[in-house]
């Protein structure tokens, strides 16, 4: 049997989602692989990887909202807005800065974040592969060139203030008056240029201990952090954005770092969740590559991802008998009349609903009800529920098999 499942991978710092693609793809011997959602080399998290037949219905999937965790560094701006770029306009938060963002359990910042939810105009990095004229953006910027700025549509759906970090403990912030704050203040910060050292975030280590994963990305010291540049840096953001297709979540902390009336840009971008898919599911691409070495057969491979019916489980599935799946393999919409109209039972809407599986469950593709066709317990299609004049009708929107494999 062919392998078409589904491989969740915790992609690490340092690796394109291209290369984490093709090495699964070649440990598995498969024919294609895909996967949802382009992470940067320098991010790291959740990458859901589609082999051979699956890989069709990625068009249907990559549209699913995404859930991502930004460190975020306050006070400087990147050329390219993260880490691999060079620090501009780099200034340390002034005492007063510091304390107005996290007085009064960070209410300032708390607001400011929470308004960048909605749906918005949202101009596209420099540093980024969007294709102008034939040629991409950072290639424009490598060159010194100008260029017209881009801009999408995007929409935060949600934005949270997960924590903070800086050189005054929240503790220090509750507990010690205003005076004593700016002094405690001015001598960590004098400290930290005389040691020429960046503090060091505990914040994202954290964070993996909760998700329990076994190996992890490389540690927050060995990121690609720009080397010493007069600037150090007092406070840290972790927060959570939860954002439609394409959003640059770097942007979207440069943004947010103009509304606290300072400059920001993303340290480390962790994804956590890409549609219904989680990263507490995932493996590294090491912990594949050990699960794959104890197995021998393709069935036993197929058998360590998600099958489809699993993977999508919040679908209806339709249970296809003979005739119905030789239909579907032909392209053909399969058809069901009121009771009355109908030639034979099972063409009528009861026996449609007496197939139907999971049927309240809604899907979140397009705003359309889609169902999953199954036959003799593999998933050979999706199909959408439509409504026709005189009864209702599943019709193919993407085959996994055709006729030639009858």
């Amino acid at each position: 049997m062919l392998n078409n499942s589904i491989y969740l991978i915790y992609k690490s710092i340092g690796p394109s989602s291209f290369a984490c693609v093709n090495q699964l793809r070649h440990s598995l011997g498969a024919e294609k692989a895909g996967h949802i959602g382009t992470l940067d080399p320098f991010a790291e998290g959740l990458l859901p990887v589609f082999v051979n037949r699956a890989t069709r219905l990625i068009p249907y999937l990559e549209v699913a909202s995404k859930t991502y965790r930004a460190l975020v560094v306050l006070g400087a701006k990147s050329t390219s807005l993260d880490a691999n770029g060079e620090l501009v306009s780099k200034q340390e938060l002034s005492f007063q800065a510091y304390y107005a963002l996290l007085k009064d359990d960070a209410a300032l910042a708390k607001a400011q974040i929470q308004q960048l939810v909605g749906v918005s105009e949202q101009e596209i990095p420099l540093y980024s592969a969007k294709k102008v004229n034939g040629k991409k953006l950072y290639e424009y910027a490598r060159q010194n060139q100008s260029v017209e700025k881009q801009y999408k549509t995007i929409e935060v759906t949600a934005a949270k203030l997960l924590n903070f970090q800086g050189i005054i403990s929240q503790t220090e912030l509750a507990e010690l008056d205003l005076a004593k704050l700016e002094q405690l203040y001015t001598e960590r910060l004098n400290e930290l240029k005389q040691q020429k050292a960046w503090p060091n975030p505990t914040l994202f280590p954290a964070a993996k201990a909760r998700l329990q994963m076994k190996k992890l990305a490389k540690p927050l010291e060995q990121a690609a952090i720009s080397a010493w540049c007069k600037f150090t840096p007092t406070l840290y953001f972790d927060i959570e954005f939860t954002v439609s297709k394409g959003t640059f979540i770097r942007a979207l902390v440069a943004d947010l770092g103009k509304r606290l009336g300072t400059e920001a840009y993303t340290l480390r971008l962790l994804r956590t969740k890409v549609g219904q898919f989680d990263l507490a599911d995932a493996h590294s691409e090491s912990e594949w590559q050990d699960l794959f070495a104890q197995t021998k057969s393709e069935t036993e491979r197929a058998k360590l991802g998600l099958n489809l019916q699993t993977a999508f489980s919040n679908l209806p599935n339709y249970v296809c008998n003979d005739k119905e799946h030789k239909w579907l393999l032909q392209g053909r919409t399969l058809s069901f009349y009121q009771k009355e109209l109908a030639k034979k039972p099972e063409y009528s809407t009861e026996h449609l609903w007496k197939n139907l599986i999971n049927l309240p469950a809604m899907s979140i593709i397009k705003q359309r009800q889609y169902v999953l066709a199954i036959y003799e317990g593999q998933v050979i299609a999706l199909l959408s529920l439509q409504e026709m004049e005189q009864g209702l009708q599943l019709v193919p929107e993407r085959m996994l098999f055709s006729h030639e494999d009858l």
